[in-house]
C-alpha cells in the first residue's frame, strides 16, 4: 500500500501528494501461508536447453573466444582483431564457435595499485575469464600499466581445458604488430575451442543475472515481480 486517497479522486486525475495521504493500519506478517508443495517435475518433462559443458561443470550458451584487455590502452588493438573475425565468412571453418568479442574498458592505469577500484577492476576481468561462455581467452596490455598482464594470469581460475595466452604492445613493437600477433593466436586457438560440442542439459543449469536500473516507485510494483516470475520459469 502506498497511501490512501484523502478525498475523492476521479478516473484519470493525478494521484500526488495534494490527493493522497499516509495512514496507520494493520499489517498482515504472515508470508507464504498460502504455500502448498507440489511434486517435483518429472525428469523426461523438464526444460531444457543446448549448452556447452565445460570441464570445470559449468554450463554456457554461447562459445566464445573473449580477447580481455588490462588496461584502456589495449582496447583498440583488441578491437580489431576481434573485427577480423567479424568478418563474413571469418569463422566458416569453425561453426561451433560463436565468435570473438573483445572484452575493453576505460581503466587499468593511472590509478592506485591496491585499493577498492583496482579490486573491483580485477575481480571483474577475473569474472570474465571463468564465464562458462568462454572457450579461449586472449590477454592484451600495454606493458607500463598499472594493472599488469602478470598479475592477472597468476589470479585467473580457468576451467581445465580453457586456452589462454597473454602479450603486451611494448614487447610486440606496437599496435598494428600486436594485431597480427593476437589474430595469428587466435587461429592457433580456433580448432581447440571448435571442438566444444553443445549438449542437452537441465534449464536449471541457467544462470540469470539481474540488474536494478534504478529503484524508483514502479520497481517493486511492476519490475521486480516481473522478474522474479521469469526467474521462477
Amino acid at each position: 500500500i502506498i497511501g490512501f486517497a484523502s478525498g475523492p479522486i476521479e478516473p484519470g486525475e493525478q494521484v500526488h501528494v495534494h490527493n493522497l495521504e499516509f495512514r496507520a493500519f494493520e499489517r498482515e506478517y504472515d508470508f507464504g501461508v498460502d504455500a502448498r508443495a507440489h511434486d517435483p517435475v518429472p525428469a523426461a518433462e523438464r526444460a531444457s536447453f543446448a549448452g556447452y559443458v565445460r570441464a570445470g561443470g559449468r554450463v554456457g550458451t554461447r562459445n566464445y573466444i573473449g580477447i580481455l584487455t588490462s588496461v584502456n590502452c589495449s582496447a583498440t588493438a583488441a578491437r580489431r582483431i576481434a573485427d577480423t573475425f567479424g568478418a563474413p565468412g571469418a569463422l566458416g571453418d569453425y561453426p561451433g564457435v560463436d565468435g570473438v568479442v573483445a572484452l575493453t574498458h576505460g581503466t587499468g592505469c593511472g590509478m592506485a595499485g591496491s585499493g577498492e577500484g583496482f579490486e573491483v577492476l580485477q575481480r571483474t576481468l577475473a569474472g570474465y575469464a571463468a564465464h562458462p561462455n568462454f572457450g579461449g581467452f586472449l590477454l592484451i596490455g600495454l606493458g607500463c600499466e598499472v594493472n599488469q598482464v602478470s598479475s592477472l594470469t597468476g589470479g585467473f581460475e580457468l576451467a581445465p581445458g580453457v586456452p589462454m595466452s597473454a602479450m603486451t604492445i611494448q614487447e610486440l613493437g606496437g599496435t598494428m604488430a600486436t594485431v597480427r600477433e593476437g589474430v595469428a593466436r587466435v587461429r592457433e586457438m580456433l580448432p581447440e575451442v571448435a571442438r566444444a560440442q553443445r549438449q542437452q542439459v537441465p534449464a536449471s543449469e541457467l544462470i540469470l543475472g539481474l540488474e536494478c536500473g534504478g529503484s524508483d516507485a514502479w520497481s517493486g510494483v511492476t519490475a521486480n515481480p516481473a522478474l522474479g516470475a521469469a526467474a521462477d520459469l
